[in-house]
């Protein structure tokens, strides 16, 4: 699919292996169907200013205990 080129969106998948995440989206544009891949894509997502202190602990939590199954 070359820089530029319109097209409409069939279906996307994103997966989570060994610490990266890979999204997978199935495009048709006017010639044909084109898979676009994503690697190592960073995950963000966003939470409202009252939930940061149970965030902020709660990823302390699992920081330690991730690091205690390795």
């Amino acid at each position: 699919m070359a820089s530029g080129q319109k097209g409409f969106l069939l279906s996307l998948q994103s997966s989570d292996r060994r610490d990266q995440t890979k999204m997978v989206f199935w495009v048709v544009t006017d010639g044909q169907p084109v898979c676009l891949v994503i690697d190592n894509e960073l995950a963000v997502f966003f939470l409202p200013m009252s939930a940061f202190q149970q965030a902020e602990a709660l990823s302390s939590w699992l920081t330690t205990y991730c690091s205690m199954l390795r």
